[in-house]
């Protein structure tokens, strides 16, 4: 089955302001941090239903290189990413 994906504002906004960060911290470390996000949310989307519940109906899927945590929801054939955020964060931070 092939899964859409929507990734939500408050996303899009989470990703822009992480990669800007790491652009201040090195030059080139966001496009290391886009690949690993990249590469994940392709995981995502080829088994979605393979990675944890975390909360209510919210799903995570952490980065390999970088301790960021994609939180998604399934519904039906479409993938919403809700969040993209560091770990070190509380869940409750954006609900």
């Amino acid at each position: 089955m092939g899964y859409s994906i929507k990734i939500r504002k408050r996303a899009l906004i989470e990703i822009e302001q992480s990669a800007e960060w790491f652009k201040q911290k090195k030059l080139g470390l966001e496009i290391e941090f886009l690949r690993d996000l990249d590469a994940t949310i392709t995981l995502v989307q080829k088994n979605p239903e393979n990675f944890q519940v975390r909360y209510k109906d919210v799903r995570v899927k952490f980065l390999k290189k970088f301790e960021f945590g994609i939180h998604y929801i399934l519904d039906n054939s479409t993938i919403h990413i809700l969040s993209v955020f560091h770990t070190s964060r509380s869940p409750e931070d954006w609900e």
